[in-house]
């Protein structure tokens, strides 16, 4: 095992633009089938660790409060961000709903201006709105709130998980970093429609998990497409290592979290006050959150078995077998001890083979391991032995050069009848002799091999037992012919 890269960990370093926070970062190896190597690595988060940080806001005609909140905390924001990370980044996107029945009015004048019969003028209902790139303007962020007007739609639910989809394909048009830690906030007063409503208006093509968006930032596959399910938004935030924190009001608690508990690695949950007063409490909170846990997974074949083993820091007086923590402090070190076993030999002529662990919410940063699997002799490949074998006397099977015997027979080549006998251990005695204290001596005198209950002695020896070492000729002259050899 040898570490080819082994960087010690260290905080954001922005002329570098990067952290280390798992260390070494790449290793490599030789594996024999069922032959263990063990390893460990180190994770430390770094203080200070980019944040993007995307404001995903419903702005149906109720949200207006909650808008207005958020326009008036000015300074108060950028603070409470810079209280998390001193690099931080924010972004902004709005949503309403599918722009057709029915989830809208059909109305002209109400498709116009939905908010009619609230006697305000508002903006036509749209599906998604992506209004500001991730910046680290604040003054921008709140620039954009001001502009954002609100809109209407016509039920409880509205099309939260249409936008958050695009959010997270649509990397380049909303921003996200590389190095960095990506969570959007959802906030919203409403359910959420989800995979087959989009047939209640003729909608039928499933979501396909791209980006559509247009040169405004408008979804454009608003009509086209269905409402993700949730399994495709799970998916999606497994591939792009982006956490969500739901902000929703007291009354859609219970609904949200049910939702949680199917994504929990990637997703929270937060009780918006009615004005949303609270926001920057439930950032701080969720983003604290998800500091706190770390999880290890790695992308193996399965002929290729990984085990984690950690103490947490100390949570756990000995390492337990797990890969996950849930008690991460920024600026503390966690061992993680790792096993890798090769279970089996791949069906394909397979020699090298590139494995990377890596944590589950950190983006491009993780252990590579790069494996040099030792070839397979064509004994091992073999895979059915062959019955009753002329190699093995036909009392037996042969596989990979060896015979293994039925029933009733033993040796080499199975031709050693065991019938007569309780065991192979009362055959073995046959060519054991008595010792002094009426113990069995060794097998043949430690002179020769036990076949089948009889010792064919090595050169020079003879006897039951190997006990009788022959004359040796003097001068051509057994006993110098005075006497006679007798063992």
């Amino acid at each position: 095992l040898d570490i080819v890269q082994g960087d010690p960990p260290r905080d954001f370093d922005r002329e570098r633009l990067e952290a280390v926070q798992i260390s070494p970062q790449r290793i490599k190896l030789k594996l024999g089938k069922l032959e263990p190597h063990s390893f460990k690595f180190t994770y430390r988060p770094a203080k200070h660790y980019p944040l993007d940080l995307y404001y995903l806001m419903d702005l149906t005609w109720s949200m207006k409060d909650d808008r207005d909140t958020l326009v008036n905390m000015g300074d108060q924001l950028a603070k409470a961000l810079a209280n998390l990370t001193e690099n931080y980044r924010l972004g902004f996107g709005s949503f309403i709903d599918k722009p057709i029945m029915p989830f809208m009015q059909t109305e002209a004048h109400r498709q116009a201006n939905p908010c009619i019969s609230e006697r305000e003028v508002c903006e036509p209902t749209y599906g998604f709105r992506h209004r500001l790139q991730i910046t680290k303007n604040t003054d921008k962020f709140i620039e954009k709130l001001k502009t954002s007007n609100v809109s209407a739609n016509l039920d409880n639910l509205e099309g939260g998980l249409d936008a958050l989809m695009q959010v997270l394909v649509c990397g380049d048009r909303i921003g996200w970093g590389e190095n960095t830690r990506k969570i959007v906030i959802l906030a919203t007063n409403g359910y959420l429609h989800m995979a087959g409503d989009g047939l209640l208006a003729g909608i039928t093509e499933r979501n396909d998990k791209q980006c559509h968006l247009s040169q405004e930032g408008e979804y454009t596959g608003t009509l086209q497409y269905d409402y993700p399910s949730l399994e495709e938004i799970y998916r999606v935030l497994v591939k792009s290592k982006t956490a969500v924190i739901f902000a929703v009001t007291d009354e859609l608690q219970d609904y949200y979290r049910s939702l949680n508990d199917l994504m929990s690695e990637f997703t929270s949950v937060g009780a918006l006050q009615d004005d949303s007063s609270n926001i920057l409490q439930l950032v701080n909170t969720g983003y604290r959150d998800f500091v706190r846990k770390v999880e290890f997974t790695d992308d193996s074949p399965s002929y290729l078995e990984i085990s984690y083993k950690t103490d947490c820091g100390g949570m756990y007086t000995k390492p337990q077998l797990t890969s996950k923590c849930d008690n991460i402090e920024i600026g503390k070190e966690y061992e993680f001890f790792v096993e890798v076993r090769l279970i089996n030999y791949p069906p394909e002529s397979v020699s090298n083979l590139t494995v990377k662990i890596e944590e589950t919410l950190i983006s491009n940063e993780g252990v590579v391991l790069e494996i040099d699997l030792r070839q397979a002799c064509q004994c091992e490949l073999q895979n059915e032995p062959v019955t009753g074998s002329d190699l093995c006397t036909g009392n037996g099977d042969y596989s990979c050069g060896m015979c293994t015997c039925k029933h009733g027979w033993i040796g080499k080549t199975c031709d050693c009848n065991l019938q007569q006998f309780e065991s192979s251990v009362d055959l073995l005695n046959q060519c054991r002799g008595e010792s002094e204290f009426d113990e069995l001596g060794p097998v043949c005198s430690d002179r020769g091999e036990c076949f089948c209950g009889q010792c064919l002695c090595n050169p020079g020896f003879e006897g039951q037992h190997c006990e009788c070492s022959e004359c040796t000729p003097i001068f051509g002259l057994i006993c110098s012919n005075h006497g006679v050899c007798d063992c």
